[in-house]
């Protein structure tokens, strides 16, 4: 890849959250936490995107608790703490439309941008974003699109290279 054209390239991870407890009794849904199994996972991530080299620019993710608990553990794990984590109440219960109109909003400056969301919606979406099949999307799984653009407002659907896709059965 010649500079010209890494200068251009815009890269999407999307996350489903880690794997949350059920709801209980009193307790809302953006209240839930992770299992003990969701934060290995969500470390575990971390630890294989740390190893890939992947750097965020932006971390955008729903209020839900355990959106928010998967990106804390994720960067700690990428030993990144300088990653800005963004809470963006409009990923929760999102649509294709509004994720796109989320990312087409990006600022200019950010190349590599994570967004931690939530089923169905991250799995749907993720299959707009190109031509590969793409499945349901397991707990804290990551997907990683590449796109030849030279700012966000240029974002298509179905334009996006699939680098990888990983879920907690390959960490």
């Amino acid at each position: 890849m010649d500079l010209a054209s890494e200068n251009m390239t815009r890269t999407i991870y999307l996350i489903r959250h880690a794997e949350a407890a059920s709801k209980e009794p009193m307790q809302t849904d953006l209240q839930r936490e992770l299992t003990t199994n969701g934060k290995q996972d969500a470390q575990m991530a971390g630890i294989y995107l740390k190893n890939k080299g992947v750097i965020f620019d932006l971390l955008l993710c729903s209020p839900a608790i355990r959106t928010q608990t998967t990106a804390q553990l994720i960067t700690i794990n990428m030993s990144d703490s300088s990653t800005n984590v963004t809470i963006v109440p409009s990923i929760y219960h999102a649509t294709d439309d509004d994720l796109f109109t989320i990312l087409r909003n990006l600022p200019l400056g950010k190349k590599s941008v994570a967004l931690i969301g939530h089923n169905p919606s991250i799995s749907w979406f993720a299959s707009s974003l190109t031509n590969s099949k793409i499945e349901a999307f397991s707990p804290c799984t990551i997907a990683a699109f590449q796109f030849e653009i030279e700012n966000w407002t240029e974002l298509r659907l179905q334009t996006g290279r699939l680098d990888f896709i990983h879920s907690p059965s390959i960490f």
